[in-house]
């Protein structure tokens, strides 16, 4: 959203009206974020970024009739914000996944399974200005509406030529398995108990699926598949017990009970 403006060129609230009114009137393939540049100072971006999540949130998203859209500005704001906003992004991912139904749910998984498996991002988390703080909803979100991660790898590109430059023009092609390795990635569990807390529980969400859909056709294969899951898990949540995070080591005991 935000990369060929100029502090002095209008108020923030002008800005964000402005490039919210670009975007929507742009090309398909354009999104809010297609124009922040870094010599923005940081508290103009804050201001800029805040008041766009204000202006696209009134009245419970009364301007918003492309949820697919929003989500990816979203989504795009956590990469290319470079200030503490985290937070706001993740509590609207969490708001518009759990209010919006229909086809926008797949497509929001398909989201944040392409963030979960992003090392980059995720190696930046514990940055100041990296929105780090949307691996949490990205976590939640996956592990809540988990039957929407494909039993198997898939070749899926975007439905709608919306999506991001940053996105790479498709969403998350991984399988189940896929997604249990990246929510059980080490990486994670490094940023926050938090994030730690909703991984875990993701990840326990996932494989319930996986084993669910596996006994309906099992094989050698997707038996030694579980069976590597399962060692990765409880070796996952044998390292939690470290944790000085009560709650952490509360969800690893009930975990290790289901998983072991």
């Amino acid at each position: 959203l935000l990369k060929d403006l100029a502090p002095t060129t209008s108020t923030a609230g002008a800005t964000a009206s402005d490039l919210l009114a670009s975007a929507a009137t742009a090309t398909a393939a354009a999104t809010p974020t297609d124009t922040i540049k870094h010599r923005i100072t940081p508290a103009y971006r804050t201001e800029v970024v805040q008041r766009i999540l204000a202006m696209t949130s009134a009245d419970t998203y009364v301007n918003i009739t492309d949820f697919e859209w929003y989500a990816t500005v979203l989504v795009d704001l956590a990469y290319v914000s470079h200030v503490s906003v985290g937070d706001e992004i993740k509590d609207r991912i969490l708001d518009i996944v759990a209010r919006v139904r229909g086809n926008f749910r797949p497509y929001a998984v398909g989201l944040m399974m392409r963030l979960l498996r992003d090392e980059n991002f995720i190696a930046g988390a514990q940055e100041e200005g990296s929105c780090g703080e949307v691996l949490y909803a990205a976590s939640w979100v996956v592990g809540e509406y988990c039957q929407y991660v494909p039993r198997q790898q898939s070749m899926r590109g975007s439905r709608k030529a919306h999506a991001s430059a940053l996105l790479l023009a498709s969403l998350s092609t991984d399988s189940k398995k896929d997604m249990i390795d990246a929510l059980l990635n080490p990486a994670l569990y490094q940023i926050s108990s938090e994030i730690s807390v909703v991984a875990l529980t993701a990840a326990v969400k996932v494989f319930a699926y996986f084993t669910a859909e596996a006994a309906e056709d099992w094989t050698r294969e997707l038996f030694n598949d579980a069976k590597a899951l399962v060692v990765k898990m409880t070796g996952t949540l044998a390292g939690c017990t470290s944790s000085p995070e009560v709650e952490l080591q509360e969800r690893v005991r009930r975990k290790g009970n289901v998983t072991v």
